[in-house]
C-alpha cells in the first residue's frame, strides 16, 4: 500500500495477497451487498468507491 502525491491529487496503491479477481466477479465487486465470502455484508468496496467518487476520484484498474 502506498500514497504518492501528484500535483493537487494523490495516487493510492493497494495490493492484496489473494488469488486474484475473475473477469466475472470484477464486474460486480463495487456493487452493494456483493460478496464472495460466507459472512459479511458486502459493503466495503461499495462504500470506498462511493467515497472516492464523492471526492471526484477514479480507479485505475
Amino acid at each position: 500500500m502506498g500514497l504518492v502525491p501528484k500535483g493537487n491529487t494523490h495516487l493510492i496503491f493497494i495490493k492484496d495477497n489473494g488469488g486474484g479477481i475473475t473477469q466475472e466477479i470484477e464486474k460486480k465487486i463495487f456493487s452493494p451487498n456483493f460478496t464472495t465470502k460466507s459472512t459479511g455484508a458486502g459493503l466495503g468496496l461499495a462504500m470506498v468507491k462511493q467515497m472516492v467518487d464523492n471526492h471526484n476520484g477514479s480507479n485505475l484498474f
